[in-house]
């Protein structure tokens, strides 16, 4: 996913799509680094980072200090020095899949398929790895591959049939491409359930939202947001209204109307998204006319990125050709509904 990616943002990192006590598969091989992960573990960045800094300061190739350090930076919003630590983890030890798995959600933002083959490298040396499905998952997402995402989804919940992650998110995924049927069945017991925590209430109003079951989903925003912040809320997941030009991240128009998107870029900001933009339009004006940037707010497990896409195709042929030029000019690009 405002969800998310679908609800507050991302996959920027988007994951940057998830949360830094995901690693508890490989556990600490360093005196004291225990304390760190415990540490991640109950939310207490800062103090993860001291107990990884101090053990750097001593062994500093330290591979698992490293990432924990890398782990405590990114859930301290320090994306830039977080991927400093995971590739010196990859220079000590070129086989960790922790510090795979975190570069690959740094750059989920900023280049989902760069994300996708990170995470698939991590699943050639461990096929069960749940986290690296389901971050899998969130990357194909991003770039309008809902079915395939779907499927890594899938993969994950045969796995771990009790994995709330991936249950959410394939929820999520499921809405956003259509099918609000059978996302509001997988994601109702959790949505719904006497203990469910306010983002899974929130991940369930967001599907209810997008499944057109609005009264509803406000019903289960009331104890959580004013009336203004749940109008907000609720104009994220709906179309926007004629004339302006921002669209709803989590509903696109290819579903709602029969129409076909872009996505050009996800960003950490509106900014970069608008930024891109206009680097686009510097470069290949010729093939932007006609086109208008439709930058859109998305969240997934708690990070918010920025979405940038364009429509204005006749059909898929039409935007597959407008993929490909941007493709030899070396800008990415990927056809949503298809």
């Amino acid at each position: 996913m405002t969800i998310w990616r679908m609800f507050a943002t991302c996959m920027a990192v988007l994951a940057l799509l998830a949360g830094c006590g995901h690693h508890a598969a490989q556990r600490a091989s360093t005196p004291g680094l225990d304390v760190g992960e415990a540490a991640l573990r109950g939310g207490s960045a800062e103090v993860a980072l001291q107990v990884a800094n101090g053990i750097l300061a001593t062994r500093p190739t330290d591979p698992t200090a490293l990432c924990v350090q890398g782990d405590a930076l990114t859930s301290l919003g320090r994306m830039a020095e977080a991927e400093a630590s995971y590739d010196a983890a990859l220079k000590s030890d070129p086989g960790s899949t922790r510090a795979r798995l975190g570069l690959g959600r740094l750059r989920l933002a900023t280049d989902p398929s760069a994300s996708e083959a990170l995470f698939l490298e991590v699943l050639r040396h461990d096929p069960r790895s749940t986290t690296a499905l389901s971050d899998l998952g969130i990357a194909r997402d991003l770039q309008g591959r809902h079915a395939d995402a779907q499927q890594a989804y899938r993969e994950a919940l045969a796995i771990a049939p009790e994995m709330i992650a991936a249950q959410v998110n394939l929820a999520l995924s499921l809405a956003m491409s259509g099918d609000g049927r059978t996302a509001s069945k997988l994601i109702e017991p959790l949505g719904s359930a006497p203990n469910a925590n306010r983002k899974i209430r929130h991940d369930y109003a967001a599907v209810l939202g997008m499944s057109g079951n609005r009264s509803e989903a406000e019903r289960i925003l009331e104890p959580d947001l004013s009336q203004t912040e749940i109008r907000q809320f609720m104009d994220t997941l709906a179309p926007s209204a004629p004339g302006r030009d921002r669209l709803a991240p989590p509903v696109s128009p290819s579903v709602a109307n029969g129409g076909v998107q872009v996505q050009l870029a996800a960003s950490l900001n509106e900014d970069a998204a608008q930024a891109e933009w206009s680097q686009l339009q510097e470069r290949l004006p010729d093939l932007l006319v006609g086109h208008q940037a439709l930058v859109t707010q998305n969240e997934r497990d708690g990070h918010i990125f920025w979405r940038l896409r364009t429509d204005g195709f006749t059909d898929i042929d039409a935007a597959n050709g407008f993929c490909r030029r941007l493709r030899d000019a070396n800008a990415a690009c990927a056809v949503i509904g298809r």
